[in-house]
């Protein structure tokens, strides 16, 4: 399980969040396979247009980059 308070357990979209003091809720679910975002709504019980999916990657320069897509 995800500890918010452990600093080396945090996601890059987490530390973005605390980086520029946004505010936030995590939430987690236990699930099989790679569910779509829709699936992540319904299952945390939330409205599908509030979810956001969250994207890291890798550049050519070697920097990473953050995207978080509704």
């Amino acid at each position: 399980m995800f500890d918010m308070k452990d600093k080396g357990s945090k996601t890059n979209a987490v530390r973005a969040l605390d980086a520029v003091g946004a505010t936030f809720t995590f939430r987690s679910f236990e699930c099989d396979g790679v569910p779509s975002g829709l699936e992540v709504a319904k299952a945390l019980g939330l409205d599908a247009d509030r979810v956001f999916k969250t994207l890291v990657t890798e550049g050519k320069s070697g920097h990473y980059y953050v995207f978080m897509v509704p």
